[in-house]
């Protein structure tokens, strides 16, 4: 049995293990090299032909090295864990093909590594289009598993958007993809033009099949993103066609016009009544929100993002009495209140959460970017942003809607974003049942009072306290050590981060 060299040369150049043949071939090459070595050795050790000997036994060698044959199994665990992400945007998916290209093996592994091909993150356009057939075939080799959509629009002209059949969503292939479809777990959409999303949830359910799954009503999870103008006329654009599973919900809703009134666009109300998640971004009058979270019994994690919004009365009935209106949420355990200006913490004062164990405030200056998190960005120009003075008009409503500090569950308060008044602590310090304090990016006026009189103003300052947070404090102040001997009296936990971006520093 012998290999020739082209068959040698080509499985040097590539990565597959390799066949039976081939293998016995090597391995009886192996067998003879060792011994024409040996006996070379003996007769002139210096004969230059016993490097080309050993280069050749090594080449051998490593073909037949175990690496190369390793199961599939072993190389699906490898691919899993190279670090792509679980939703591939182009750059991801460029990645995942170079994977695929080191050899047969792994091209092989990574069609049965289900996760690789559970997400998708695509740009959708004029300049864009894009082979449903192709996305579909991608989705199938995702075997069981949850699958992710995400589709952010291409800039386009919006006056093609008035007419449904002239719509660049409506008009695509994609309703009948969403309806007909691979079933979809998660779906999200930045359509940069309410009348978009408007159009393409009249045309999903134009696109029903009469016989088959209706695919659509399988997503149980979704997010609309559509920061443009809003239109009057696209005011029932949420009131219908939804899908019926869905549990958690994401609505980024453009700013609205001053012109425009008391809003009459309701949210589909049997979806409303199944949400467990719902996190909303606007700066509707306050009757729109108010109305909204009436309809959300289960809700269990809420994200109400106020976009700079004064939670003004707009002269309806349930925005005059919002102060005297009690939304229950009897599951709800986690809040978080974003772009947060502090006259707007009047927003708390209905909502009655009973369970409720973690409560996350944020003020940071909405710049109309609407990203869900809330934060800064310390790689942007604008970290330096200025943080509003904090005082009775947040304390009273917190004060309030943790029921005069006696609220039996709440364990976490984040408070971020803020320049806390004095007059802020004597509230703060007196809840009961607070496990974690996060100050993040939040300060006191250090000048005018230091930490020991802050915290005596009440006699037992936060009773059931074992962590303190004080992320990005600024780095010139004296209390950290004072700080921290207080609380090891109290054995509770200090963790602090000073301020390394500079935002407390000008």
């Amino acid at each position: 049995m012998d290999l020739n060299t082209g068959d040698l040369i080509r499985l040097l150049k590539i990565n597959d293990p390799p066949n039976s043949y081939q293998k016995a071939c090597l391995m009886q090459n192996v067998e003879a090299l060792d011994k024409e070595i040996k006996q070379l050795s003996e007769a002139n050790a210096a004969d230059p032909k016993l490097g080309e000997l050993m280069e050749q036994l090594q080449q051998h060698r490593l073909l037949l090295s175990s690496s190369r044959r390793m199961p599939p199994e072993i190389l699906s665990e490898i691919i899993s864990n190279y670090g792509l992400p679980s939703v591939l945007d182009c750059n991801g998916r460029a990645r995942l093909k170079q994977l695929c290209l080191v050899c047969k093996s792994w091209w092989t592994a990574a069609q049965v590594t289900h996760r690789l091909w559970s997400g998708l993150s695509l740009e959708f356009g004029d300049t864009a289009p894009l082979r449903w057939d192709l996305i579909a075939d991608w989705f199938r080799r995702s075997g069981n598993l949850p699958r992710t959509l995400e589709l952010k629009m291409q800039p386009h002209s919006h006056s093609r958007c008035n007419q449904p059949e002239n719509c660049l969503l409506a008009s695509s292939e994609l309703p009948r993809f969403l309806a007909q479809g691979p079933v979809l777990t998660r779906l999200s959409i930045s359509s940069t033009n309410v009348r978009c999303s408007k159009n393409l949830l009249h045309a999903v359910k134009s696109s029903q099949p009469e016989s088959t799954p209706y695919s659509w009503d399988s997503i149980s999870s979704m997010s609309i993103s559509c920061p443009g103008t809003w239109y009057d006329d696209s005011s029932e654009f949420l009131s219908k066609d939804l899908p019926s599973a869905l549990t958690t919900f994401e609505l980024f809703l453009p700013s609205w016009p001053s012109a425009s009134g008391i809003p009459t666009t309701r949210i589909q109300s049997s979806v409303l009544n199944r949400l467990t998640t719902l996190h909303i971004q606007c700066n509707w009058p306050r009757s729109f929100l108010l109305a909204t979270l009436q309809e959300c019994p289960n809700v269990e994690t809420l994200t109400l993002d106020l976009a700079g919004s004064h939670w003004t009365c707009d002269g309806s009935t349930i925005s005059q009495t919002a102060s005297e209106t009690a939304i229950q949420f009897p599951k709800l355990e986690t809040l978080r209140l974003r772009h947060l200006l502090p006259e707007a913490a009047e927003i708390l004062r209905p909502l009655k959460a009973p369970v409720l164990s973690s409560l996350d405030i944020s003020f940071r200056p909405y710049e109309g970017d609407n990203s869900p998190s809330g934060e800064y960005d310390p790689e942007s120009l604008d970290v330096c942003f200025d943080h509003p003075h904090v005082e009775d008009e947040f304390a009273e409503p917190l004060w309030t809607f943790l029921q005069q500090g006696s609220h039996p569950a709440v364990r976490y308060l984040r408070i971020h974003g803020a320049f806390l008044e004095y007059n802020v602590f004597p509230k703060l310090w007196r809840i009961q049942s607070l496990r974690h304090l996060c100050l993040d990016d939040s300060m006191y006026d250090i000048l005018m009072q230091d930490f020991p009189n802050i915290w005596s103003i009440v006699p037992q300052p936060l009773p059931n306290l074992e962590v303190l947070e004080w992320l990005n404090f600024p780095k010139y102040t004296g209390d950290i050590v004072t700080v921290d001997a207080i609380l090891e009296k109290r054995d509770i936990d200090f963790i602090y981060s000073p301020d390394v971006y500079g935002i407390w520093s000008g």
